[in-house]
């Protein structure tokens, strides 16, 4: 499984001042870089593939790891 330990900013690939690079959150990154102290899972793909549903089974799965009630969202209807 490949982790990420890391971001660090790449100058020569954007502009400073374009969305979202004049984000104040991006422009730390940009100058600071950003260092992971525990292994870290995105979750990438198209819109309408079925990341939110993932999570959101895997919340309703393991209530006690969350606070959160998914009772009003689409995917925890029958």
């Amino acid at each position: 499984m490949l982790h990420l330990r890391g971001l660090t900013y790449d100058s020569n690939a954007w502009r400073d001042g374009q969305h979202p690079f004049n984000v104040a959150a991006v422009q730390h990154v940009r100058d600071h870089g950003l260092r992971f102290k525990h292994p870290v899972t995105f979750f990438v793909g198209e819109n309408g593939t079925g990341k939110t549903t993932v999570l959101e089974s895997i919340a309703a799965r393991y209530p006690r790891l969350g606070r959160s009630r998914l009772t009003s969202t689409p995917s925890a209807r029958p």
